[in-house]
């Protein structure tokens, strides 16, 4: 392992955990459930620049729930968990899609923006 240098810190990608996933009522949100959130919200980020924009201009990802499986090291009955976890919370909608495509999957935030 090596330190970190500042070229490093300028050029290394990272997932950020929102501030809110911290604060109630998503207190007691699991780890996991945090860091999926914030890897879909990088997922989404990079969707904007792919088009991944639906009807209405609501940005979107497809879930590949398996890659997600194997990114976080969890078992599909825990991944399914998490995901309803998320929802239940309000902070994700999954749509499916039919005909052997990934689900759409819309983060949701609990504070206006513009």
């Amino acid at each position: 392992m090596k330190k970190y240098t500042r070229d490093v810190i300028e050029t290394h990608s990272h997932y950020q955990l929102p501030y809110f996933l911290f604060k109630a009522p998503f207190t007691d949100l699991s780890n996991d459930a945090r860091v999926l959130y914030a890897i879909l919200y990088e997922s989404m980020k990079y969707n904007e620049l792919q088009s991944y924009i639906d009807d209405e201009g609501f940005v979107y990802c497809s879930l590949d729930r398996k890659d997600m499986e194997l990114k976080l090291g969890l078992s599909p009955r825990t991944m399914v968990r998490v995901l309803d976890v998320l929802e239940n919370k309000g902070l994700l909608k999954q749509e499916r899609q039919g005909g052997g495509y990934f689900n759409r999957v819309y983060l949701r935030h609990p504070f206006d923006m513009p």
